[in-house]
């Protein structure tokens, strides 16, 4: 039995399942607590929040014993081996630094995973250290569409991948955290070797090393070993994905409700593409599978799905992106070379 504990008891931690009752993109259990109650073999002992409130009515819901206000005295007392870090990304690094130090096995934590690049090198060398299974929070990872879309690129359903594409809006950190991960993760996860792009509004300037505030993203270009690429261009109120092979498209439609393939015909010279049926596969919930991956490593030794090396190149083609758009949107090579670019989000 692993013994869990929840830091922040906010809208992820355990109460966003009823926001999103209703949404055919989401299938449920969602929030963290909702996973952990779903799942065999753990048992959420304490949780944390410096408002006394939301404590409170996290607890009453989830029937979790024990209650903190600080995090230390949590981890420290309560000594779980599971933790989920679901506070804004301000107070990431601290937490996480803070857990690995003293035993704790695996953590679940939030997107994005920090607010700087020295902030997730800090994080990653204290897991390092101490030999803990991280897995990121980007969803779309652990979505089973979105898995079935990469499997088809593996098994070379699409011909040989040249490019994945997001069509949406949002913040760089809060919102692109995702879009970033999905577009590597559909592309096999290869290394990002530079991008180029520019923020909104266009006049933001980091003060010394730090932004105001969380930019949104009018568009991106990131180059990955290989010569893979990924774009990130404007689309408001769309959510939307596509991987592009040199024989077929798949597409993600309305956040995931929606699935297409568009195969390449073979009786004309012409680059033409026709509908085909998507494969089938399983609707899941993917925080659900990411708890379960992290048990996973835990007890095997494998690999987590969002390990450190999948959440630490998605910071650097972030911060890249502040510098690109600082030198008025040229290609910056990665890794980054500001390691200290620091965007307090959420």
């Amino acid at each position: 039995m692993y013994r869990v504990a929840i830091v922040g008891c906010g809208r992820m931690a355990g109460s966003i399942d009823d926001e999103v009752l209703d949404y055919p993109a989401v299938a449920l259990p969602y929030s963290h607590a909702a996973a952990y109650a779903q799942t065999p073999g753990v048992q959420m002992v304490a949780a944390c929040d410096i408002q006394p409130e939301a404590l409170r009515r996290f607890q009453e819901r989830w029937r979790v014993p024990q209650g903190y206000a600080d995090y230390r005295a949590m981890i420290d007392e309560a000594r779980p081996e599971i933790l989920s870090v679901t506070t804004h990304a301000t107070h990431h690094a601290e937490v996480v630094v803070y857990a690995a130090e003293r035993g704790v096995r695996g953590i679940y934590c939030e997107k994005p995973m920090a607010c700087s690049l020295a902030e997730a090198e800090r994080m990653a060398g204290a897991c390092r250290a101490h030999g803990v299974v991280f897995n990121i929070g980007t969803l779309r990872r652990y979505h089973p569409g979105y898995q079935r879309i990469r499997r088809m690129a593996e098994e070379g359903q699409l011909g040989e991948v040249m490019a994945a594409y997001y069509f949406g809006s949002g913040q760089l950190m809060h919102s692109h955290s995702h879009s970033i991960d999905t577009l590597s993760y559909l592309l096999g996860d290869p290394a990002p070797v530079a991008v180029s792009g520019q923020l909104h509004p266009e006049t933001i300037q980091p003060e010394g090393m730090q932004l105001a505030k969380d930019p949104s993203v009018l568009h991106a270009h990131i180059l990955y070993a290989g010569g893979r690429e990924a774009f990130l261009l404007p689309a408001r109120g769309m959510y939307e994905f596509q991987l592009v092979g040199k024989d077929g498209v798949a597409y993600a439609w309305n956040n995931g409700i929606d699935w297409a393939l568009r195969l390449r015909r073979t009786d004309t010279r012409w680059t033409i593409h026709s509908p085909a049926p998507f494969p089938e596969w399983e609707q899941g919930s993917p925080t659900l599978a990411c708890v379960a991956d992290l048990i996973h490593a835990l007890e095997t030794g494998a690999p987590s799905s969002g390990r450190l090396e999948i959440a630490l190149p998605t910071m650097e083609i972030s911060m890249g992106l502040i510098e690109s758009h600082r030198c008025g949107g040229v290609e910056v090579a990665l890794p980054a070379p500001a390691r200290d670019y620091y965007v307090p989000a959420r």
